[in-house]
């Protein structure tokens, strides 16, 4: 393949959606991306393949297979310490409660982040993270607290749904290493009255579904950091997700500058004019990792509730 038969942006997109294990099996590499090249700590207006390592190191200490190239196939690279990535205060009860809240199951012992409003067209559905309320494949039925019980919520009272689908993350194994596009989950509601459909601090529900777009100013709503601005740093990104232990690898992914910390996966990324462009799925110190939207509710069969 050669740039002159398609754009800069699909040539890097493809390099990272069917070429992405030559990165990842170098040391320390946990994700690549499309995005615009930092020099001096200022982006630039080159593209180029952004590769994510969890700890810089001076390429003598590496052996060559693990050296990350200036150049590939034509493609500027631009290596970014990140960290490493793991899955991740609105805690209080509310009726109706609404979008950036803390929510959980009764088999997993976390707090997540109540996304917003899903319909297919018949009923209403909380939007979330798979890892916050997901225990197993026999997840179907289980019930879903506002608040999570790590903030005090308890069977029956906080009951405000069950889990009615969701799309199962596969783990990398020592012989296999599948590509996951999206960690979500849907929560039919028990009662309407019992949800809202707009996010905290915002008071508008998702208006639609847009494209992530790079250098764009995005904003969420999560349980623990509540109202956080970001920026768009990478586009169809490959990246590497540690959860309790297992390592994921998620394709198509966005992303940010670091907005996230625990108990904020299932946040809804904005863009400014409100626009859902994602789905928080995970972040490290300094960047932030979101499933596609589009892909999200693709994968679920439904759609957003915009008013």
């Amino acid at each position: 393949m050669t740039c002159n038969c398609c754009t800069i942006d699909s040539y890097i997109c493809n390099i990272c959606d069917y070429e992405c294990d030559y990165f990842l099996n170098k040391k320390n590499v946990v994700g690549v991306g499309l995005g615009y090249k930092i020099k001096c700590g200022f982006e630039t207006s080159q593209k180029c393949i952004m590769v994510f390592v969890s700890q810089k190191v001076p390429s003598n200490s590496l052996n060559s297979n693990d050296i990350i190239p200036d150049v590939y196939k034509g493609i500027v690279t631009d290596v970014l310490e990140s960290g490493c990535f793991k899955t991740q205060s609105l805690t209080k009860k509310v009726r109706p409660t609404m979008g950036g809240y803390s929510i959980g199951s009764t088999t997993v012992g976390e707090a997540s982040t109540l996304g917003c409003l899903v319909t297919d067209g018949k009923y209403k559905y909380i939007l979330t993270s798979n890892h916050g309320i997901v225990k197993d494949e026999f997840a179907i039925g289980t019930k879903v607290l506002q608040p999570a019980i790590p903030d005090g919520g308890k069977v029956p009272q906080d009951v405000v749904g069950t889990i009615s689908k969701f799309i199962p993350v596969k783990n990398t194994t020592f012989f296999h290493e599948p590509k996951n596009v999206v960690d979500c989950a849907a929560v039919i509601v028990l009662q309407e009255s019992l949800v809202s459909p707009l996010i905290y601090g915002i008071n508008t529900p998702p208006l639609g579904v847009a494209n992530g777009e790079l250098k764009s100013t995005v904003h969420k709503v999560g349980r623990t950091t509540e109202k956080t601005l970001g920026k768009v740093l990478s586009i169809n990104a490959v990246m590497e997700l540690e959860d309790q232990g297992k390592k994921n690898i998620y394709k198509k992914q966005i992303v940010t500058t670091e907005m996230c910390s625990d108990g904020d996966s299932g946040s809804i990324l904005l863009n400014q004019g409100n626009y859902a462009i994602g789905l928080v799925v995970g972040g490290s110190d300094t960047y932030t990792i979101c499933n596609t939207m589009s892909n999200v509710l693709t994968a679920l069969n439904l759609k957003l509730v915009t008013r």
